[in-house]
Formats: C-alpha cells, sequence, structure tokens
C-alpha cells in the first residue's frame, strides 16, 4: 500500500507560482496540477490565502508519474 503525503494541489483556472531555478522564476499551472515541491513555504501561504490552492494527499505512486508537473507554456 502506498502512502500519502501532503501536497498542494491548485484549485483556481490557472495560477501563476514563484518558483526558485524555473525559467524567468515562476511556472504557470492549470486546475489539478500539483504545486512543486521548490515552492517556498512563503510562497504557498500566499497562494492558500488566496485561495488558489488546497492541501491534497498525493499518493506516493503518483509522485514518480508526475515529476514534471509544471505547465511552462507562456503567451
Amino acid at each position: 500500500m502506498a502512502t500519502a503525503r501532503i501536497q498542494y494541489r491548485v484549485d483556481a483556472t490557472m495560477i501563476v507560482v514563484k518558483v526558485p531555478g524555473a525559467q524567468g522564476g515562476e511556472v504557470y499551472l492549470s486546475r489539478g496540477r500539483f504545486v512543486p515541491d521548490t515552492v517556498d513555504a512563503k510562497e504557498v501561504k500566499r497562494l492558500l490565502g488566496l485561495g488558489l490552492i488546497k492541501k491534497s494527499e498525493k499518493p506516493a505512486a503518483e509522485e514518480t508519474a508526475s515529476s514534471g508537473n509544471a505547465d511552462t507554456t507562456t503567451e
């Protein structure tokens, strides 16, 4: 049985997240995507406060399947 850990899932249609090391320092994530582990706690707190993300349990088996979860599309 896979163990679950707390992650944050995007609840808004689309958000911009400050991600250290990302090209341009930010990534665009659409609803249902997981916030990368590299996001600072301050940024997570800001996004939670705005209601843009929610806590979610992410099964360990899903972690390896979604390691590239950042949608870096820019328009």
